[in-house]
């Protein structure tokens, strides 16, 4: 056998098994996460419900923004303490949407959609993703404990492997700590201002 030839089914195998072992791993490898953070706030139930059942009041406290180019518009759609409520950003990378499902006495349940690209028809998302999320509350003691989770699936073996590492629910859980401190401090400024 020549020298090229060699080469050349050396580097088809080579090819070949690389292909095997990412679908082969990629397969194995998570298809989904969750990511929570509980937080014990030293007020009452009602003051968490207040801000978090009113998206017109997630600006005061959440640190959730999809960088979407500029410029990127933000809007808020729906009546507060309702379910159907929605947080839309448009830009010219694309467009994502908050929107809560359910508002209950004790928490609410929210879906982030996103996705990229232009000329997309509202409501509808390509080349983007669905994370599925809930902020809960309950008494804890003198305060109350504030759970929030996020749950999202990666259903491509590249989404799967850029995930391997944990980058996006690192980001998350960053995310959530850094709003349900936020929310603290907030409730902390509006207990101040309401009692002078």
């Amino acid at each position: 056998m020549s020298n090229a030839k060699f080469v050349l089914r050396t580097i088809v195998l080579s090819l070949a098994g690389s292909v095997l072992v990412f679908v082969g791993v990629g397969q194995v490898l998570a298809s989904e996460w969750t990511v929570s953070t509980t937080r014990v706030i030293p007020v009452s139930a009602q003051q968490v419900s207040a801000p978090v059942v009113d998206m017109n009041r997630w600006a005061d406290w959440i640190a959730l923004e999809f960088p979407l180019g500029n410029p990127t518009t933000r809007e808020v759609r729906g009546e507060p303490g309702q379910a159907g409520q929605q947080i839309l950003w448009s830009g010219p990378l694309g467009k994502a949407a908050v929107t809560l499902d359910a508002v209950t006495a004790d928490g609410v349940d929210y879906r982030i959609q996103y996705g990229f690209g232009s000329g997309e028809e509202e409501g509808t998302f390509r080349a983007g993703g669905k994370f599925l999320g809930s902020i809960q509350w309950q008494a804890d003691g003198d305060g109350v404990a504030v759970t929030w989770s996020e749950h999202g699936e990666m259903g491509s073996l590249i989404e799967r492997w850029s995930n391997w590492f944990g980058a996006l629910q690192d980001k998350v859980h960053q995310i959530q700590r850094a709003s349900l401190e936020s929310l603290a401090q907030h409730l902390d400024a509006v207990e101040a201002a309401e009692g002078r």
